[in-house]
């Protein structure tokens, strides 16, 4: 199998997914009190299937530090403590995950 090509429009896919989902997740907190940060998986899913690892880990970084910076306290700043890193660590597993996944490798061979 040859390597995917990055294209711009490939990862514009991706920056218009951790979009979307960023205001899907305001548009939550407003309205129900607490931003659903599991949403943020989609953009890493969205990377996967898009492209290969590179993609994926950029997307990983992007979504934890969108997710720390606009909903985790204190807003608007970017903080290392134990729950940015619990996001952190949650992002990196979906990635492994969607990785896998979209690569056949949980599918049945027949």
């Amino acid at each position: 199998m040859g390597r995917k090509r990055l294209t711009l429009g490939s990862h514009a896919r991706v920056l218009a997914a951790l979009v979307v989902t960023t205001v899907i997740v305001a548009l939550c907190d407003r309205a129900f009190g607490f931003p659903p940060l599991v949403l943020f998986a989609a953009p890493i899913a969205v990377a996967a299937a898009v492209n290969g690892r590179s993609v994926v880990v950029i997307a990983v970084i992007a979504t934890a530090v969108v997710g720390d910076f606009f909903f985790v306290e204190p807003v608007y700043r970017i903080t290392v403590h134990a729950q940015g890193f619990a996001l952190l660590l949650y992002f990196g597993l979906a990635a492994v995950i969607t990785a896998l996944s979209s690569r056949g490798v949980w599918h049945q061979r027949g």
